[in-house]
C-alpha cells in the first residue's frame, strides 16, 4: 500500500496517494502498532517471568552451595577430629610406655597396632624395653656370680688364714 501511494504520489496523483495512505495504510499501521504494543507488553511480561525464574534459580543455587559448604565444613571437622584422635592416642600410649620405662618398670607390655610411624615408635620402645630387661638380667647374673666368687674368695682366705696360723703355731712348737 505504501508503494502504491508512493507510485501515485510520484505520478502526480497526490489526492489518491493521500487517500490511500489515510484510508488503507493508516488502519493497517494502527493495527500493526497495536500488535507491536501487545508484543512489547508480552515481551516485558516474559522478561519479568524470566527475571523471577532467574532469581528463584539463584536462590536455589545459593541454598545448594550453602548446604554443600556446611556439609564440607562438618565433614572437615569430623575428619580433622578423627585424624587428631588417631594420632594423639597412640602418641599418648608411647609417652606412657616411655614414662614407665623411665621409672624402671621393664615388665609392662607394649601393644603395637599399626605399621605407621607411631607403630614403629611403639615397636622401638618395645625393643628398647626388651633390651633393657635382658641387660638388667645379665647384670644381675654377673652380680650374683661376683657375689659367689667373693664368698668363695672369703672362704679361701679364712681357710688360708687358719692354715697359716696353724703353720705358724707348728713352726713355733718346732722351734721351741
Amino acid at each position: 500500500m505504501i508503494k502504491r501511494a508512493a507510485t501515485l504520489g510520484g505520478a502526480g496523483d497526490v489526492i489518491n496517494a493521500t487517500e490511500t495512505l489515510l484510508q488503507k495504510v493508516r488502519p493497517l499501521e494502527t493495527a500493526w502498532r497495536a500488535k507491536v504494543g501487545e508484543l512489547r507488553v508480552l515481551e516485558e511480561q516474559i522478561g519479568h517471568e524470566a527475571y523471577a525464574e532467574a532469581q528463584a534459580a539463584q536462590q536455589r543455587a545459593l541454598a545448594v552451595v550453602t548446604t554443600a559448604v556446611a556439609l564440607a565444613l562438618a565433614s572437615g571437622l569430623v575428619i580433622g577430629w578423627r585424624i587428631t584422635r588417631g594420632v594423639k592416642l597412640p602418641i599418648d600410649r608411647a609417652i606412657r610406655v616411655a614414662e614407665r620405662i623411665a621409672q624402671g618398670d621393664l615388665g609392662s607390655s607394649v601393644q603395637v597396632d599399626s605399621r605407621d610411624e607411631i607403630g614403629r615408635l611403639l615397636q622401638a620402645l618395645s625393643d628398647m624395653q626388651a633390651t633393657l630387661r635382658r641387660l638388667v638380667g645379665e647384670i644381675r647374673s654377673t652380680a650374683e656370680s661376683i657375689q659367689v666368687a667373693s664368698a668363695e674368695v672369703a672362704t679361701g682366705n679364712m681357710d688360708l688364714s687358719q692354715r697359716t696360723e696353724q703353720a705358724a703355731s707348728n713352726l713355733q712348737r718346732t722351734s721351741s
